[in-house]
């Protein structure tokens, strides 16, 4: 009786595991695309910056973003108080923003890779007469652990998201590592076993 208990307390806890493992796979979120980290990145060293922080008098935005970014950062600088206008008609003032990055994706095995996003933001402030007023440079690191078959869907269509390095593990030959080795051994243990059969006989 209490072989057959232990054995259905057994199968309990198989089950109860393999529930709390499936459920955990459920809740896993997908990693966020390269886009979401940048433009989160970005948004975080606008709130810190000096140009932004001390520029109280309406201007034009311009960057080297495509539109769907460049209105994420436009609203992120009206949720800052900033006084941005998409054209140029009024404001005097004209702020370019440029992003750069030097991003990779390095394979650690058959499921997972390194992506790092290393970016630099360049924020240049002009006046009225196209004089250059103020200059800054923000660079922001970014490093985790992704799938590696989800490469092209992290990397989007925006050049600051795409990966310009690129490290894949060298795919191994079965044939040369399994089935040479093993025709020799049994070519040779052939060999050795008529060798001896002749002789004997």
């Amino acid at each position: 009786m209490l072989h057959i208990l232990s054995k259905l307390l057994f199968i309990k806890l198989i089950l109860l595991t393999g529930a709390a493992v499936l459920q955990a796979q459920d809740n896993a979120q997908p990693p966020q695309d390269n886009e979401e980290i940048i433009l989160s990145e970005i948004k975080e060293v606008l709130s810190e910056s000096t140009i932004i922080t001390g520029l109280n008098q309406p201007f034009r935005l311009t960057s080297n973003m495509p539109d769907r970014s460049r209105m994420v950062i436009f609203q992120q600088l009206l949720d800052l108080g900033k006084q941005v206008r998409l054209q140029s008609d009024n404001p005097a003032w004209h702020l370019q923003l440029m992003i750069y990055s030097e991003n990779s994706f390095r394979q650690l095995d058959s499921q997972l890779a390194e992506r790092t996003l290393d970016s630099e933001i360049q924020l240049y402030l002009s006046d009225a007469d196209q004089n250059l007023t103020e200059t800054e440079t923000i660079r922001f690191s970014y490093l985790d652990e992704v799938p590696f078959i989800l490469r092209e869907e992290l990397e989007g269509d925006w050049t600051a998201t795409r990966f310009q390095n690129t490290q894949e593990l060298p795919v191994t030959n079965r044939w040369r590592t399994y089935g040479q080795p093993a025709i020799i051994v049994a070519a040779t243990g052939v060999t050795v076993f008529l060798l001896f059969n002749l002789r004997s006989s």
